[in-house]
């Protein structure tokens, strides 16, 4: 009889923590390539980010050293997903 009390006092205090205790919730790595990664003048690089559903509707702009890229403007969608393309990313190029 007191194995059972036992066991029935450890499934009474599981039970209550499951309930009471908040279940911690688990997000994804926030990541964002860059494709190409050189290019000469004219090459169309893309911007795409994935796992940024914290900034769902938010508008981004993507910026070069302290120069926003002129219409690299774009909506982090529903799902967390984000991309733009820039076509004239390597027309003035800067030294580094």
């Amino acid at each position: 009889m007191k194995h059972f009390k036992n066991i029935s006092g450890i499934f009474l205090l599981t039970l209550i923590l499951s309930t009471v205790l908040p279940i911690a919730s688990v997000y994804a790595t926030p990541s964002i390539s860059i494709s190409p990664s050189t290019g000469v003048s004219g090459t169309t690089v893309t911007v795409k980010g994935i796992s940024f559903s914290s900034y769902s509707g938010d508008m981004l702009s993507v910026y070069f050293d302290d120069t926003e890229i002129d219409s690299s403007s774009t909506t982090v969608s529903v799902d967390g997903v984000f991309q733009t393309c820039l076509s004239d990313f390597f027309e003035n190029p800067r030294l580094h």
